[in-house]
């Protein structure tokens, strides 16, 4: 299992990055939100608010920003049927720097690993090191994603859908707005972007998104 931890400013301590060499694990990582018990009510389609005692107003406004705006009406749905993300949780998932990613051997064998990524309203975009998520996907094209949750799994983003190896990316160093949002983590390993590629050459796309 990859891991890894990666300060959220400057470079990783050195004691940590001799033990587990994968900077794709973001420091301070809480567990995939189906490591949880989870408590019923849970809302699909966006950054799921569950419905606790005492809670009012639970749930995100249905949309799609940009690109992807539809009618009201059809938003609302396509939204309830888990195949768009609301406008929130499309703006969490621009800024969000680690998703754990959920994979399976042709055999069932899971591992969730913390990924770094980038959303592109109806897939993702996440760049593998040589390994076992690699042979996975290889193996096994069915992946979940998930966000971190808070500390009492109030909020929830399961993420299901159909992952390839593509050799039609380029390298994460000559993907400008990959570079704008890792670059900072990639020089705190003191690598510089083409290293970071050779690090990282096997890109994964996730497509037929649904949200859970």
């Amino acid at each position: 299992m990859d891991h890894l931890a990666v300060r959220q400013a400057g470079p990783p301590r050195a004691d940590r990055v001799r033990a587990h060499v994968d900077p794709e694990v973001h420091r301070g990582c809480v567990q995939p939100a189906d490591a949880r018990v989870r408590e019923p009510h849970v809302r699909r389609g966006h950054a799921d608010r569950r419905e606790l005692p005492g809670r009012r107003g639970a749930g995100a406004a249905a949309g799609q920003p940009g690109e992807h705006r539809q009618p009201d009406g059809v938003l609302r749905l396509l939204t309830n049927l888990g195949v768009v993300a609301s406008r929130e949780l499309q703006s969490r998932l621009k800024k969000e720097l680690v998703i754990w990613l959920v994979t399976a051997s042709k055999s069932g064998h899971p591992q969730a690993v913390p990924v770094w990524f980038l959303f592109h309203g109806d897939s993702f975009l996440i760049y593998s090191a040589p390994g076992v998520k690699e042979r996975h996907v290889r193996e096994n094209p069915n992946v979940e994603l998930h966000l971190n949750t808070d500390e009492v799994g109030d909020v929830v983003v399961r993420i299901s859908g159909k992952a390839r190896i593509t050799k039609s990316e380029p390298p994460p160093h000559k993907v400008p707005a990959y570079i704008r949002k890792y670059g900072d983590q990639i020089e705190g390993f003191g690598w510089t972007p083409e290293e970071y590629s050779r690090r990282y050459p096997h890109p994964i796309r996730v497509r037929q998104l649904r949200f859970h």
